[in-house]
């Protein structure tokens, strides 16, 4: 039903467009309104993939002559031939032409055009629209919806969702748009980055293919004008990102609203059937485009909702039903009271599903003397879901308690919450993010600058919780430019996906990346630290030697030598046998830089680990050259591969704590500038 009632020739062809969209098995693949200038060409590029049989174009302008524009259609293999028929009103005109299956397929799938010539010399208002009809079922979905009724009230929160699926399976990664047309016709758009699928601002699950935002009514995102409301949604997928996912994804539970099943369980569950899932992030493999839209009514609503004082709090029950809460203005409190709790058992309290930017303080009084039982935000009070909660004992309920909500930021004047209180549910315990750690291959590199200089890195997820949207993030600042990170394959470091694509790391899971970036500018030697950028999960703690980078950029050519570890059981360690028995590993390097003079020497960095090392240039049997020694010095060509060994006698018993007792093996030049370095751990084992 169309709230909106078509009252011109162009109205009705989007309307029209519209009903098809939803109402039939055409799909809106892609759709726009201009302004064509006088004796201009407006093109509506789009993709036409392989499941696409039939096409039908579209058009409207605002003139009276179907001759004052012509037409013309280009897909991969050329020029198509399409017959568009018009029909003309008093000051519109509507033309459209269709493709039957065999004019498609000849023409291929891939990047097609549609362009109209404007003939006059006179500027008018032009739309233009492509639908289409599948080949087969498995077909690219777009099911747009508002969670809950069509009819809503202000100000309360716009939950727009889009569902993208092919033959049932949930698709992420894509890119999505959300236009926003208001009752007077106006069009807002908000951009790609308006919805999305990562589990924050309102999502509810990271990657399951359901898209979400909650629409704004400030800042040009969302007007409060009452009436008619129109949202539509285009999905793309022009880097060829999206992949299918079956994260939240099981047969035992259905929601016939999408016409896909999910529910809310993480991936490795067991569904009712007995069913166990695990993620998967195949690529799509093919770019695509889709439209789809959905309608609501916006309704007059009130204005602040709960009182900002204890006299007039809104009552709240501890059975776990929920009330929805809303700041209004700067300042504003909502404030609700439990009159009489269960006191044989503790209380929690949450207050969860917050919108329009709302950042909730929790604070938590006995309403008999007003002591206060809890105070904090989400950073403090913050579950294993992610929402605020606060657990209070049971003897300190008697005569029941008071919950004031506020915005942590004194002057939003917007945002919305649910509360509620009741037993003690499984989420209620306190986040536990996941635990990433990193490891970096090779750990130097000496460039010159304007050089692009690369280098591997591993994360690893060293929990059980998944940790979503890991990339790689440069910490401090520094002369570098074209910083980039891309998912590889771990055993052939093969590159994978889209460069600056976010992954997914199961738990206890890793990922490899290769890294790239460019120093525009001198940097003098030091540690550069990296962090992985998800969005939930823990900081990475910089381990000088095993996820740093030993850099330097010069402005002139300099020596730049690549060392990787071996040890004897490939474990990353060298064992010493004894307090005082001796270990040894070996260094292979390669020299990318120029020529020219280097001093390989050999110490433990800045923690005091009980070891003598010495070290020397071996051949390609591993034999040493000369004696060991603590350092020493030899010329590098260019390429060239020069291979060490390196002894370490005990002193005293080492402890088995990979972070603090290193060896390092650092290459340095004339100058005395690293410009190369790697390390292996040191412990000690039991004599055999």
């Amino acid at each position: 039903m169309y709230r909106i009632a078509p009252d011109s020739l162009v109205e009705i062809q989007r309307a029209f467009v519209r009903a098809l969209g939803k109402g039939t098995s055409y799909q809106v693949i892609k759709s726009t309104k201009i302004f064509s200038s006088a004796g201009t060409v407006a093109d509506l590029a789009m993709r036409i993939d392989a499941t696409i049989s039939r096409l039908q174009m579209l058009v409207s302008f605002d003139r009276a002559n179907a001759n004052d524009i012509s037409f013309s259609v280009t897909g991969p293999s050329g020029s198509v031939a399409a017959d568009f028929n018009c029909v003309s009103g008093n000051t519109q005109t509507i033309c459209h032409a269709y493709l039957d299956d065999t004019a498609t397929a000849n023409a291929g799938a891939g990047n097609w055009n549609f362009a109209t010539d404007n003939q006059t010399g006179a500027s008018f208002g032009l739309e233009m629209a492509v639908l289409s009809v599948p080949k087969f079922g498995e077909t690219y979905d777009v099911t747009v919806e508002t969670l809950g009724s069509n009819e809503l009230s202000y100000p309360g929160p716009i939950p727009v969702t889009a569902a993208i699926t092919k033959g049932g399976r949930a698709i992420s990664g894509v890119d999505v748009e959300l236009l926003h047309i208001t009752p007077t016709g106006f069009e807002i758009s908000t951009g790609s980055v308006s919805m999305n699928d990562q589990g924050i601002d309102g999502d509810a699950v990271s990657m399951d293919g359901i898209y979400t935002v909650l629409v704004d009514y400030d800042g040009g995102q969302f007007s409060p004008a009452l009436g008619a409301h129109i949202f539509e949604v285009a999905v793309s997928n022009p880097q060829n990102k999206a992949f299918f996912t079956d994260v939240g994804k099981s047969p035992s539970h259905d929601l016939p609203f999408f016409g896909v099943k999910y529910n809310q369980s993480r991936a490795g569950s067991i569904g009712e059937s007995g069913d166990v899932f695990a993620a998967s992030t195949t690529l799509v493999g093919e770019s695509f485009e889709r439209k789809g839209s959905v309608q609501i009514f916006l309704l007059d609503g009130d204005n602040d909702n709960h009182s900002n004082t204890t006299a007039g709090a809104t009552p709240l029950l501890d059975d776990n039903s929920d009330i929805g809460g809303r700041i209004d203005f700067a300042g504003d409190v909502d404030v609700f009271q439990i009159i009489n709790p269960d006191t044989t058992q503790d209380l929690s309290i949450r207050v969860f599903n917050m919108a329009l930017g709302m950042l909730p303080n929790l604070v938590v009084t006995k309403a008999s003397d007003g002591t206060e039982l809890a105070n904090g935000d989400i950073s403090t009070l913050q579950s294993e879901n992610g929402y605020l909660v606060a657990n209070i004992a049971q003897e300190d309920l008697s005569g029941g308690v008071f919950i004031a909500i506020s915005h942590t930021d004194a002057n939003a004047q917007k945002g919305n919450f649910v509360v509620s209180a009741g037993p003690a549910i499984s989420s209620d315990v306190p986040s536990l993010p996941p635990v990433l750690v990193s490891a970096i291959l090779p750990s130097s590199r000496s460039v010159q600058t304007n050089t692009t200089t690369t280098f591997f890195m591993t994360i690893l997820n060293g929990s059980d919780n998944p940790a979503y949207d890991v990339g790689v993030a440069l910490r401090g600042a520094f002369p570098i430019a074209d910083f980039t990170y891309q998912i590889t394959e771990p055993t052939t470091n093969a590159v994978l996906g889209t460069a600056n694509t976010p992954s997914l790391i199961e738990g206890r899971q890793g990922q490899t990346y290769v890294v790239a970036f460019r120093p525009f500018n001198t940097i003098a030697p030091t540690q550069l630290e990296f962090d992985a950028s998800s969005f939930n999960g823990a900081s990475i703690t910089a381990i000088a030697g095993v996820n740093t980078l030993q850099f330097r950029a010069s402005t002139s050519p300099v020596i730049d030598m690549v060392a990787l570890v071996a040890t004897l059981n490939n474990n990353g360690f060298v064992d010493v046998p004894g307090n005082t028995g001796t270990g040894v590993f070996a260094v292979a390097t390669t020299n990318l830089g120029i020529a020219g003079d280097v001093t390989a020497q050999v110490n433990t960095g800045v923690n005091a680990v009980p070891v003598t090392a010495t070290l020397c240039q071996t051949d390609a049997l591993g034999a040493c050259f000369a004696a060991p020694s603590a350092d020493l010095t030899f010329n590098v060509g260019v390429n060239a591969t020069p291979t060490f060994g390196i002894f370490v006698q005990g002193q005293a018993q080492i402890a088995n704590d990979a972070a603090i007792n290193r060896v390092f093996v650092e290459f340095v030049d004339a100058g005395g500038v690293i410009v190369g370095s790697t390390s292996v751990a040191v412990k000690t084992i039991a004599t055999p």
